[in-house]
């Protein structure tokens, strides 16, 4: 399969900036997939995106935190947001997944992905450092208005199945997060678990923990100080345009979870 699309958008009818041009994407994609003998199935997706004039929200840093970009024994401050043209943004990304599930018996799938998201063609001005960068990997604030986005550069998921003939399910799986990804952290993975078992022939119940190790939880729920994956900013030095970064915090993963579910089947 390949496909070609092309997309012209017109900034927000009802909150119009003179100061913003339209934007213009064109992507491409394809996948394949194949069936073996034993119904296990692979595939994989190739895709990207280029968008010319993308909207911005752009993120300056406040001077007073300027001094403490190098050594920074404390996160740097962030602050002056303003949306703004890129000239353009460009996205790629390819997955691999294989998956073989069996009526009964043990099963297994893994999924992998590499992908980036790069912004080129920013100016910069006054000699304040400015976020995003350009031609690197996009990672931090003014990437998505509102939030930090981060975008890593490899994921993937691995889970191991056994089903039982009369319907009980037990999977264990294994979640990758690369670097660069959006808690700021160097590259970790998490487990989760999930049963479920029929109770009756309508009903059934589901044991189901996310984070089962608590991985990179820290025990807290707030942002921590720490060795963040830093955030790359543009800043001018003379009439070059260079690029610099400051510590960010490390933000924790969500804690361990424990549902227990009981479904009930109305067909």
């Amino acid at each position: 399969m390949f496909a070609r699309r092309t997309v012209r958008r017109r900034r927000n009818a009802d909150a119009k900036d003179p100061n913003l041009d339209p934007e213009t994407s064109i992507a491409y994609n394809a996948g394949a997939d194949h069936r073996f003998h034993n119904n296990s199935v692979l595939s994989a997706d190739i895709q990207e995106t280029i968008v010319h004039g993308v909207f911005e929200q752009l993120t300056s840093i406040v001077p007073s935190a300027l001094p403490n970009l190098c050594l920074a024994p404390q996160p740097a401050v962030e602050g002056i947001f303003f949306p703004a043209n890129v000239a353009k943004l460009d996205v790629k990304s390819v997955v691999l997944k294989y998956t073989y599930a069996p009526l009964k018996g043990f099963g297994f799938n893994v999924e992998a992905s590499a992908q980036s998201s790069i912004l080129s063609g920013f100016t910069v001005s006054g000699g304040v450092p400015s976020l995003p960068a350009n031609n690197v990997q996009v990672c931090g604030p003014g990437t998505t208005v509102g939030g930090a986005t981060c975008i890593p550069y490899t994921q993937g998921y691995g889970q191991f199945t056994w089903v039982q003939p009369g319907g009980t399910f037990v999977g264990l799986g294994v979640q990758y997060l690369g670097k660069n990804n959006a808690y700021f952290s160097p590259p970790f993975a998490q487990v989760d678990f999930v049963a479920r078992h029929p109770v009756t022939r309508n009903t059934e119940i589901q044991l189901s923990v996310q984070n089962l190790l608590n991985t990179n939880n820290y025990g807290a729920y707030l942002p921590l100080p720490g060795a963040g994956t830093p955030l790359v900013a543009n800043t001018t030095v003379g009439n070059t345009i260079q690029q610099t970064s400051f510590p960010t915090a490390l933000i924790p993963a969500s804690p361990r979870y424990v549902r227990l579910v009981l479904k009930l089947h109305l067909q």
